[in-house]
């Protein structure tokens, strides 16, 4: 009975046992990297933030999300193979290089939405006076 199993699910795949440890020595850019994935893939309850909690939320959003992206600027500078052309389909290497437009997008939701209430308190002083 040392046959293999005919029925035994398919052995993992390289994607799924990546560890991103093999590409980022450094244990502090290891948890930057991990943590721009981690808050990149949130965007859209910092976008809903924004909405909800306008100007505070509209303020702290794209603050938090340039900090994000310059440490991912960073990162990719400092280790090309995170955004190599072809990266494995749902690896952590493609969801590092997505967090970057998620990135882009909630820094410009917030600032559009900290300026369209800033314009409302504007025109509300305006046609107060």
């Amino acid at each position: 009975m040392t046959e293999p199993n005919p029925y035994a699910a398919p052995a993992s795949s390289d994607v799924a046992n990546f560890d991103p440890g093999a590409i980022i020595q450094d244990p502090r850019d290891l948890k930057k990297a991990q943590a721009v994935v981690k808050d990149a893939g949130q965007f859209w309850i910092a976008i809903i933030l924004c909405l909800l909690c306008s100007v505070v939320g509209a303020l702290l959003i794209p603050i938090w999300y340039t900090v994000r992206l310059s440490q991912w600027k960073s990162l990719s500078k400092t280790y090309p193979a995170l955004v190599a052309p072809v990266v494995p389909e749902n690896s952590f290497q493609a969801q590092f290089k997505s967090s970057h437009w998620k990135l882009v997008v909630g820094i410009v939701v917030g600032l559009a939405i900290f300026a369209l209430v800033l314009f409302n308190v504007l025109v509300a002083i305006q046609g107060i006076k």
